[in-house]
Order: structure tokens, then sequence, then C-alpha cells
């Protein structure tokens, strides 16, 4: 026991050092908190507390409510999910789902009030599925008839990770029922959706291109395989006009093309000059762009006209229909090869393949693109949170981004120290350096495009990078932003909740008038980032939305302070869920006993006359 205590003993020293080191570090970098914050972000600090308990100002932003929604009483829906991998001796057992809280947030009262209801029986809220595997199909995408010949060999594209496609079910499922919600009657649709997940996150995360969609060639709802030219269409959504949704940046003006053709269905051709100057682009520059698109198969250069080779309104509608029909069989009907399709195969054969964690993701970005242009139609607020991040978009991306092109001058001769290593434990400090901020409060919005931009240092010198292509986040989509929804002071203690993360859908009613960034960049072209950079900025946008959390916040539960109370409801719905559904899965071990694999063996030898 000698050594074994040594060990435990050096470890404890070890620990406790990280630990002093780490507090240590926070203490240091907490003082630097309170210059930076004194002398610069309290002007990047939107302090609401004080202000709601003037009656004017809270009566302002509950008209603008019923200015934006056309009612005082609005409807939501929380959406939270829940999944879990289950381990048998011959099958692996995936199970992946959403729960949404639904009900009624009463502003004609004083003080308004939560009304939460019931789902109608023959409404499914819960969004399930189960998918049970083999381990002999772990490995293998294709499953052939039983006639194939064996190779002995499995192929790059034969493979699949399956053991971690119950995450992205469980997205999808949070997707697909937010999505189904949304479209629903007018009677029934949600006026505000919280979702518990980074929506620019996702979407970002959930990108993706014409050359990697593997389910290029599945069946389309009319009868056609779904194509690459469908992918280059579905990869451009969403669309918004107003919002300038997508833009005419170096990498998005293709997007931009398609736009145009999907604003305008049924038009066969246009011309390059007509579509230039719709578009407000250079000719040179967009005859270039189509020629480049030609190889998708949506569009083709003819001299001076752009064919159409693809209608992009009925391609999207198309896409929209495949969504709703995949996960109406896995969630809804439960139909046991849904995540299973038939396609084509190199030698013409037809075969069932297995979805892939890509072909879910695929099928996220697919929800999410719809769900986002559902929210835009009917005016439906769609929010994101995040509990927990280790980011630092705000203190790193978007200010550094904002120093380098000159929008906030007086930071150019201020110089501070090293900041908190996360956005989330700088906010949570800044309650405790002013004592008069009070909840809900929260920074300025940023634009969530600013997630992919950023300063990198070379030779000394900050020059503009990030990450582009696939991931980058659109400008102009979504709104993010850090909040507290708890603090409370005594004479001796202050008590806070954890900082939250929102992202906010942009609306044309609210974000249009808002200032830009100006960035201009060779490899990216000119981007219009939205942009509320100081707290004194007008953003109805935003204050309807902390005002609306602010209602639905209730601090009941102490594990939840701070977080809004339906999201708290749809994790409790979406674990009790899992754990149902853990214990069946348990329980089907008792199928597999009941028909042990020594039973097909010995009908084998039996087969074979032996």
């Amino acid at each position: 026991m000698g050594k074994l205590s040594d060990i435990y003993t050096a470890y404890k020293r070890s620990l406790d050092q990280a630990q002093d080191d780490y507090e240590e570090t926070i203490k240091a970098r907490s003082a630097s908190s309170g210059d930076f914050y004194d002398r610069f972000f309290k002007n990047l600090t939107v302090n609401l507390g004080s202000r709601l308990e003037n009656d004017t100002f809270r009566d302002g932003i509950i008209d603008e409510i019923n200015r934006f929604f056309g009612k005082y009483d609005l409807n939501f829906i929380a959406v939270d999910g829940s999944c879990h991998k289950h381990n048998s001796s011959e099958f692996i057992s995936f199970y992946g789902g959403a729960y949404g809280a639904k009900g009624m947030l009463r502003l004609s009262e004083d003080p308004p009030k939560i009304e939460y209801k019931r789902w109608e029986i023959e409404k499914d809220v819960s969004m399930v599925a189960f998918v049970p595997i083999p381990y002999s199909q772990i490995s293998e995408v294709e499953v052939d008839d039983e006639d194939h010949e064996e190779t002995f060999a499995i192929s790059e594209s034969d493979k699949i990770e399956l053991t971690s496609i119950h995450l992205p079910i469980m997205q999808l499922a949070e997707v697909f029922l937010a999505y189904n919600s949304a479209t629903s009657s007018n009677l029934d649709k949600p006026d505000l959706i919280l979702i518990d997940s980074s929506l620019s996150g996702m979407l970002g995360y959930t990108d993706f291109g014409p050359d990697g969609v593997r389910l290029v060639g599945r069946t389309m709802p009319d009868g056609r395989a779904f194509s690459r030219e469908d992918v280059a269409v579905a990869q451009a959504h969403p669309f918004n006009k107003t919002l300038g949704i997508p833009s005419t940046k170096a990498f998005s003006l293709k997007f931009a093309v398609i736009r145009f053709l999907h604003d305008h269905p049924g038009m066969n051709h246009v011309a390059v000059s007509d579509l230039a100057s719709h578009l407000e682009v250079d000719q040179v520059r967009l005859t270039n762009q189509i020629k480049n698109m030609e190889k998708n198969g949506v569009v083709e250069l003819n001299g001076q006209d752009v064919l159409v080779r693809t209608d992009p309104y009925r391609s999207w509608e198309q896409t929209k229909s495949m969504f709703q029909t995949i996960c109406k069989g896995i969630f809804l009907d439960k139909v046991e090869n849904a995540l299973k399709y038939r396609i084509q195969n190199d030698d013409g054969l037809d075969v069932m393949r297995w979805m892939s964690p890509d072909d879910i993701k695929f099928l996220i970005a697919i929800g999410l693109r719809a769900l986002i242009e559902v929210c835009w139609e009917k005016k439906i607020l769609l929010t994101g949170i995040v509990k927990d991040s280790a980011s630092r978009y705000l203190t790193k991306n978007y200010l550094g981004v904002c120093k380098l092109f000159g929008e906030y001058p007086e930071l150019s001769d201020m110089s501070f120290g090293p900041l908190p290593p996360t956005d989330r434990l700088f906010c949570e400090i800044l309650p405790y350096l002013d004592d008069g901020l009070n909840n809900p409060w929260g920074t300025i919005e940023f634009d969530s495009t600013f997630m992919t931009l950023r300063i990198e240092k070379k030779d000394g010198v900050s020059k503009f990078g990030g990450t582009f292509g696939g991931i980058t986040r659109p400008e102009r989509l979504f709104l993010r932003s850090i909040a507290q929804f708890y603090t409370r002071r005594n004479d001796v203690n202050l008590l806070t909740g954890h900082a939250i993360f929102i992202d906010r859908l942009a609306f044309p009613e609210w974000d249009t008038k808002s200032d830009t960034v100006q960035i201009d960049d060779r490899a990216v072209g000119s981007m219009r980032p939205l942009f509320y950079p100081y707290s004194s900025t007008i953003n109805k946008g935003q204050l309807v939305t902390y005002f609306l959390l602010d209602q639905v916040t209730k601090n009941h539960f102490a594990e939840v302070i701070g977080y809004p109370d339906p999201l708290h409801k749809a994790d409790q719905g979406a674990k009790s869920m899992r754990d149902n559904v853990k214990k069946l899965l348990e329980s089907s071990e008792l199928k597999f006993r009941s028909r042990p694999l020594t039973n097909t063996l010995r009908e084998i030898r039996q087969e074979m006359g032996r």
C-alpha cells in the first residue's frame, strides 16, 4: 500500500498546485477585467434590470411585442433532446429523441403569467427513434442481396461510423420537432421557439457541399432521384431578400444567383447583364462565377445568357418534402428501416445503405434552413440557448476584428492585461465589479459570422483571417450575446446564476436598420455583418428577446438558476424519455436470449445435411 499511497499523495499535490495556479490566474485576470470594463466594455453592456422597473419603458417593449406578433399573449415551445447508446452481445442500439414543453405567456395580464399546456393525444409531443444495428453491419454501408460476391475487403466508401449516430439523431429530432411545430396551423403555431442549442453553431457544424452528400441518388417524393443539383440549391438557403441573405461576397455569390432564380420560378434563361444589374455585382466577376457553377448542373453559361437547368424553387420544395418524409418515418411512424435507403451502386445494382452521421447532419442542415425560413414567414422568434461554452468569440473574434477595421477607435490607444480564459467567465465576473449591474443584463449583440472571423498575428503584425468556405456562418442571419437572468445582492453577498449564450434569429422588421461593420478582404470580398456597437444603440430585437426570456425565467430550481423555465421542463421531459428508453433497450436482451445464435447454427447444419 506504500507505493499506492505515494501515487495518491503525489496526484493530490499536483491537483492542489493546479487549483492554486488556476485561482491565482483568475484573480489576476479579474483585475484586468475591472480595468477593461471601466474603461471600455461598460459601454457594451445592456443593463435592463433597473430600466424594466420603469413602467413607461416596460410598456414600450410590450407594445413592440404587440406590433411585431399582432397580439399580447404568445404561444411558445421549448425543445430539448436526449440520446443513449446500449451495447448488447449481438446488437448495438441507439436512441435519439426530443421533447417539447408547450405553453402560453400572457402579457395581457399584470403581472404576466405562464400557462403550460398539455399536448393533445393525437399530436405526438416527442420525437423518438430506436436504431438496433447488428455488429456485423457497423462497418458496412451497403447491404446487397444474399447473392452478392464476397470480395473479402471493405473499401473506404463502404465504411460507416455508426457508433456516434445517436447524437446527430437527437439533434435531428430537436430540429424536426421545432419545424413540425412551426409549420402547424396558425392557431397552434408557436410565437416563440426556444432550443437548447447554439443555432448558429449547428448551422456551421452541419454545413455541406455538393461533393460530400451521400444521399444523392435517393428517391425523392416526386419519384426522381435526389441529385447533386438539389444539394447545390439546398446549400444556398436560407433566403431573405430584405436582409440580403445570401450576400454577394466572394464565396456566396453563387448562392445569391440561386436565390434570384428561386424568386423567379419557371424562368428558363436570363441575360448575364440583367443578372449582374439585379445583384449589383461586376459582370465579369459574375460570368466567372457562373462558369464555376456549371459543374453543379443548376445553371449553364450560353454566350451572354444564363440557362437554367434546374428550377431552384421546385428543387427546394422537393428537398423539404424529402426531409419531412424521412423524419416522419424515423420519429413518428417508427419505420424499421427508416435509416436505410435504396440507391444504385456503380455497377447499376440496387443496394440498401445505412445512413451515416454525415447523412443525418445533412438532414439537420436541411431542417434548420427550412425552420429559419418558416420563422421569417410566420414571425416566430427562434432563439437558441447554450448553458456552458468555453468560447471567446466576443472578446477575441468580434472585438479583435472590429478593432482592426477601426469600428472602435477608442480601442486603438488602449492596452489591457489578459482577460479571463472564456467569455462566460469574463461575463460572470462583471456583476462583482459593478454593483449597478442587475438582471436581466447582457452584452451587446454581435453577428454570428464573427464566430469564423478572427485576427491572426504574423511576424508581430495583426492580420485579418478566418475559417471560410463550407463552415462560414452567413452574416446577417443570427445575432449572439451573453446574458444573466439572476443576480441578487444584499449587504454581504452577491448571488448570481450562470451566464448563458443566446442566439437570436435576425428579422427584417428589427435589423435592416442596424449599423454594419465594413469588412473588405481579398479572400472573402465585401462583408456587411449586423452591428450594434454600444448599449446606447437602439436594438428592439434584443430588448424584446431579453424581456420575454426574463418573463419565462422563474428561478424555481436551484440547479438551473437564471435559466428559462420552459427549457428546464423540456430537459426534464427529454431525460425522462431517455430513462424509460434505457429500460426498454436493456430489456431487449431478453429477446436475443430467446433466439440464441446456436439455434441458427443448428438450422444451418441440418440444411447442409450434416
